[in-house]
Parts: structure tokens; C-alpha cells; sequence
């Protein structure tokens, strides 16, 4: 992802806890993709600082704790946005999912992955809320929390469509 701006930090954990966060986010998309999907995933590269850039869909969701805020994202480009919708609502190839079935889509991933990763982050003794799904469709921004932690991952599906799993950490002071 070529990038303008990135997303700095401040106030932040240990990067390293942050990409053990994020192996678990990626580890719940994989289960995803594999029990409703059927669709195998690999990661390609290190996880990375996230940086906004390109016009992107997908959606984001909050996991709030004691002392801090988690934030994960599903960010794609269209045309992954729109095959991901047809897959997980079993439409037909011909089928052009709307921008409403999108959302929805996007929304119902991330609000999974975001349920499988509170409970992974349970297990560990951090109790989280689960807050609710945001669509988002910019320029990069709005995937991350400004001045946390935050990384990505870059998925492949074996069909070659392409995405990121962002996870933003932010202490409260």
C-alpha cells in the first residue's frame, strides 16, 4: 500500500503486543474465510505500521477495556469488497452486490473477527465491549485510531484477492 500519511504514535503499547494482537485478528479472519467461506487465506510481509492512503472500503469496529481502546479493520479494494459480499451472502458470480450488501458484508466479517478476538483477549484476562460495525469508504483514514498503535497485515485469498487487517491500540490516560 503506497501511503500518504501515517498513523502516528503516541501514548501507544509495546509494538510488539500490538502484533501479537494482530496475529490472533488475522488468526479469526482465517476461521472465517475457512468455516463460511471456504476460502483459504496467507499472509504476505511482516505486519507493518499502517499507513492511509489509496481509496479503500471496508469497516472498522472498537473494542473498549479498562485503560485502553482497541480498534480492527477489513480494508479492501472494490473489487475484493464486492466478491467477499457475493461469497459470504452465496451470491451468484453474475450477481453485482449493491453498496448496501457490501456494507453489510464487510460490517458482518469484521464484527466477527472482532467477537473472536474479544474472546481470545478474554482468555488472556482483558475484558472488552464489542462496539458496533462502521462502514468506511476514504482515502485510507478512518481505519485506525490517530496517535495508537497500528498495524496491518496484507491477506491473500487463494483466489489472489487482497486485503488488509488493521488493529489500532490505544492506551487511555
Amino acid at each position: 500500500m503506497t501511503g500518504t500519511s501515517v498513523i502516528q504514535k503516541t501514548n501507544a503499547p509495546d509494538e510488539t503486543a500490538v502484533e501479537l494482537a494482530l496475529a490472533a485478528a488475522v488468526n479469526a479472519f482465517r476461521q472465517i474465510c475457512i468455516q463460511q467461506m471456504d476460502l483459504g487465506i496467507e499472509t504476505r510481509g511482516e505486519p507493518r505500521q499502517w499507513q492511509a492512503g489509496r481509496v479503500l472500503r471496508g469497516s472498522r469496529i472498537e473494542l473498549v477495556g479498562p485503560g485502553c481502546t482497541w480498534s480492527l479493520a477489513v480494508a479492501c479494494n472494490e473489487l475484493t469488497a464486492m466478491v467477499l459480499t457475493r461469497i459470504l451472502f452465496a451470491m451468484e458470480v453474475k450477481d453485482l452486490p449493491g453498496s448496501e450488501d457490501i456494507e453489510d458484508a464487510l460490517g458482518e466479517i469484521v464484527n466477527v473477527i472482532g467477537g473472536l478476538f474479544k474472546s481470545v483477549r478474554a482468555r488472556d484476562g482483558e475484558h472488552l465491549d464489542l462496539g458496533l460495525p462502521v462502514f468506511v469508504r476514504t482515502g485510507g483514514k478512518g481505519f485506525g485510531i490517530d496517535g495508537a498503535t497500528c498495524l496491518a497485515q496484507h491477506i491473500v485469498t487463494t483466489d489472489e484477492l487482497s486485503l488488509e487487517i488493521i488493529l489500532s491500540h490505544k492506551l487511555h490516560k
